[in-house]
């Protein structure tokens, strides 16, 4: 390997320059012109322990946070070309990402349903506009498991004032309020009845929030997650 000093190689616009001076570690090998720093095993494996301490990674973390506010518009325009190249990694990396973390990714998707009601609502349209077909065919679905798991002895009068209730609600309120099954009719390891005594009112964003989990199951617990003034001009018992 050619001898050359690190002066030489930045002169050059070399990457690397190779000395034969054995390192702090004893190790000889090539070096890094921008950084004099060594490439040998030895360093790269300190190199590799240091990274792994809690003190290199919380360090690294901050310098990565005021890199991106002083090169904000910089990074955010690598970052839009990296997706553009590489859409099926960053769909695999959000993908995992979430496995890894659901917790912490439902707590942030409800607190920001709750921010943004609006933001919410123009999705939900936009969505359906482009997948009338595919909620036709859930609506469908929903409707067949509905008469699977509807008992003879249900009364649609006492649903219907349900329904009622939700529709006054509405009016009072100015945001949509559904229908909600207490046992879900589609949970994982349960199955509740279409009746009207394991039905209740409550705000669509929490219902939409809730999905098939078993949740808001006690009666008026909803009410511990909505944080906005309720204007009734019915009894909610």
């Amino acid at each position: 390997m050619e001898k050359i000093s690190r002066e030489e190689a930045l002169e050059k616009g070399l990457k690397f320059y190779f000395t034969g001076i054995p390192c702090r570690k004893g190790g000889v090998a090539e070096r890094y012109a921008k950084t004099g720093a060594c490439r040998c095993q030895l360093c790269k494996d300190a190199l590799k322990e240091r990274q792994n301490t809690e003190w290199h990674r919380e360090k690294f973390r901050a310098n990565a946070k005021q890199y991106y506010w002083n090169n904000t518009e910089e990074c955010k325009r690598k970052a839009k070309k990296y997706r553009k190249e590489n859409p099926d990694k960053v769909r695999e990396y959000k993908r995992r990402w979430i496995e890894e973390n659901k917790e912490r990714h439902m707590e942030y998707f409800e607190q920001y349903r709750k921010n943004n009601p609006d933001k919410i609502s123009k999705y939900y349209k936009k969505y359906y506009e482009k997948n009338k077909h595919e909620y036709a065919r859930r609506c469908k679905e929903y409707r067949e498991r509905i008469n699977k798991v509807t008992p003879q002895w249900y009364d649609p009068s006492k649903a219907k004032d349900l329904y009622d209730l939700a529709d006054k609600l509405r009016d009072a309120t100015g945001e949509d309020w559904d229908v909600d099954h207490i046992i879900p009719v589609k949970a994982e390891k349960v199955c509740g009845l279409h009746w009207h005594e394991n039905l209740q009112v409550i705000p669509a964003t929490l219902n939409r929030s809730k999905g098939n989990k078993l949740k808001y199951t006690g009666y008026l617990e909803w009410l511990q997650e909505y944080d906005r003034p309720l204007y009734s001009p019915v009894s909610l018992s």
